[in-house]
């Protein structure tokens, strides 16, 4: 599967030594093309997948054939590697992982100089790369490179994240916060306890040991987090972290130990991000980015505090193409994804977490009294198959016949906003189907817009 993002596949199977030295050397390339003067460098990070050493290796024996020091971080959420490109000055970063994906996956992430996913242009440039022929042997001089290791990137991480988010450190510590923390046995086991160590919280942890071997379905969604919810009401947690194995995505359960929707992940992170950071009267409103699928709770949150929404196309880059234009002081998806760029321009459950408990300090209050204060909805994310005869055209005229009130965006697939609620239908990029998230107040509501969403469609 190829996305904006990067490659996954099954080991042993699409997932092959073949492909990761062809996607590798495209990718070398790629750099060297940017890079005519100095060594280049790319950072090599990855997830605790059991694939994940032998992966690292062909890559690392790869660059280094095209004359490119690696920078090895070891195991390391996502963010983490995000931020190594740029603390290196580097010339990209690879990360192997397959995200949520189960345990059979395996994939590789591919981030430009700046610590960010390539952009759409540059993510054709390194396909057509990888359709050319590679060059299999270079001059001499051009291997004069070895790997080089960073054992401090997780550290970096955790000091940038402390350093540069508006939280109050001190009172957060002084609350000595009762938490449960699932890693899913990911790259989050390493990293996601020393964070929850420096803000002075209480740590039960579950799946805590860097294995690989996930303790449960990855993804870090309620249906998969009954132990986590059962642990959080046997020791009376006040919250509880879910994160998924390359650790960009957080899910929360609430201190009754219920799971509650990942699009809550990012709401309470963005109240967090405006409660700490009171806007001067004379300044322009803020702007909030997320993609087209995010939670209309993001909206109720902009109110309250004079800001804007902006709306970009699903897919993480171009969440940060929206922030970059609009100066966002704060971004993410629906998915539990939470980008503060003032940190760095990522999804990143670090980020997610200090903010939330910077919240709950704040506050005063528990998850369940801050969510109560909020408009809420009920939201259903479904697919279906595309239909033979399916025409976009035809399809889009239907939309506005039969929503003539409602707005209308059409950047991404096609999203329907009226005062009830929303539906948003786009075609995958990886599937021959249709995505059709919605959210309204009522289940009746909800109900009825699914019904008529499908039956336009074909």
């Amino acid at each position: 599967m190829i996305s904006v993002s990067g490659i996954r596949g099954l080991i042993n199977d699409s997932f092959s030594e073949e492909l990761i030295r062809r996607w590798t050397n495209a990718f070398g390339r790629f750099c060297l093309e940017k890079n005519a003067e100095k060594i280049a460098s790319v950072v090599i990070g990855r997830d605790t997948r059991q694939s994940g050493e032998w992966t690292e290796k062909i890559i690392t024996e790869e660059l280094i054939m095209l004359g490119i020091r690696p920078i090895l971080t070891g195991i390391v959420p996502t963010p983490t590697v995000e931020l190594a490109v740029t603390h290196h000055q580097a010339n990209g970063g690879i990360i192997i992982t397959a995200s949520h994906n189960p345990i059979e996956w395996n994939g590789l992430k591919f981030l430009g100089a700046d610590g960010v996913f390539l952009d759409a242009a540059e993510v054709e440039k390194l396909k057509q790369l990888v359709k050319d022929a590679p060059p299999r042997t270079l001059p001499q001089q051009k291997m004069d490179v070895a790997a080089i290791k960073d054992a401090n990137a997780i550290t970096r991480h955790i000091e940038k994240v402390l350093s540069t988010l508006p939280i109050d450190l001190e009172k957060i510590r002084a609350k000595k916060f009762k938490v449960v923390l699932d890693p899913v046995n990911g790259a989050g086991a390493l990293a996601v306890p020393l964070l929850l160590d420096k803000l002075g919280c209480v740590s039960t942890i579950i799946y805590g040991e860097p294995s690989g071997v996930f303790g449960h379905t990855p993804e870090p969604r309620p249906e998969n987090l009954t132990d986590l919810s059962e642990k959080v009401r046997e020791v009376g947690a006040v919250i509880g972290f879910a994160v998924d194995p390359d650790a960009d995505r957080l899910a929360l359960i609430n201190e009754k130990g219920e799971a509650i929707s990942e699009e809550n992940t990012l709401v309470l992170a963005t109240l967090g991000v405006f409660k700490s950071t009171r806007r001067q009267q004379n300044e322009k409103s803020q702007t909030i980015a997320v993609n087209l699928s995010t939670s209309r709770m993001i909206d109720d949150v902009a109110k309250l505090f004079a800001a804007k929404v902006i709306r970009s196309a699903v897919g993480e880059r171009n969440v940060i193409e929206e922030m970059r234009k609009n100066n966002s002081i704060v971004g993410g998806e629906g998915n539990g994804g939470v980008i503060f760029p003032s940190c760095h321009e990522g999804r990143d459950s670090l980020v997610g977490i200090a903010l939330i408990l910077d919240l709950l300090t704040k506050n005063n209050e528990s998850v369940s009294d801050i969510l109560n204060q909020l408009p809420g909805y009920i939201m259903e994310k479904i697919k279906i198959p595309v239909p033979s005869n399916f025409n976009p055209v035809e399809f889009g005229d239907s939309i506005k016949k039969f929503f003539p009130e409602a707005i209308i965006n059409n950047i991404d697939g096609i999203r329907v906003d009226t005062e009830e609620g929303w539906v948003h239908v786009r075609a995958s990029n990886t599937e021959p189907i249709f995505r059709i998230i919605a959210e309204v107040q009522t289940k009746q509501s909800l109900e009825k817009l699914i019904t008529k969403t499908k039956q336009l469609l074909s």
